[in-house]
């Protein structure tokens, strides 16, 4: 057993594996694999909620969009268009910073509380996922199962976005007009 909160970096871990695992390997049929997933007992409070099987199948390339479609909402509810900090253990003194209530998760998306290191990371995985499933091989395999590769499209102005955001706010110097 460990701390199960939805931590925000924890799906790109897992995508990071997975594209090392298909770089190594060349088993792209992983890809189309069908697996159950896991689903929280109190999604109302995610930081007090344990996990338990979920009995939806979904192929692994569904699971792969799923999370970098909410990495791209949560993007978008940022004012800085940065990931937003929500849960993780590596920022556990301000868990759901991004909210303007803090750890009010109905207000997410209206704080300021993103994260530097994180969006940096989606930067990186979003990238790789990029670089991976605009393979030859894993589009035609993907599109037999019914991906639409426009994704792809999507996913390099997310990246675009994000590297711009980071960019903006996280490394250029700001003006003192004081």
């Amino acid at each position: 057993m460990n701390d199960n909160r939805p931590y925000a970096d924890s799906p790109l871990w897992l995508l990071n594996s997975l594209c090392m695992y298909l770089k190594e390997t060349g088993d792209i049929s992983i890809l189309t694999e069908r697996v159950k997933t896991v689903k929280l007992v109190l999604p109302n409070t995610p930081e007090k909620s344990g996990i338990t099987g979920c009995d939806k199948e979904f192929f692994i390339f569904e699971i792969v969009q799923e999370v970098i479609d909410c990495f791209m909402r949560h993007c978008s509810d940022s004012p800085y268009g940065m990931a937003q900090i929500l849960y993780g253990d590596w920022c556990d003194p301000i868990d759901m910073f991004g909210t303007s209530v803090i750890g009010n998760p109905l207000t997410r998306g209206q704080g300021r509380g993103v994260n530097t290191r994180l969006s940096a990371h989606l930067f990186l995985t979003v990238v790789e996922i990029i670089d991976v499933f605009s393979s030859k091989n894993v589009l035609n395999c993907l599109e037999s199962k019914g991906f639409n590769n426009s994704k792809i499209t999507q996913y390099a102005k997310f990246t675009n976005n994000i590297r711009n955001s980071v960019l903006k706010y996280a490394w250029e110097e700001v003006q003192d007009y004081g």
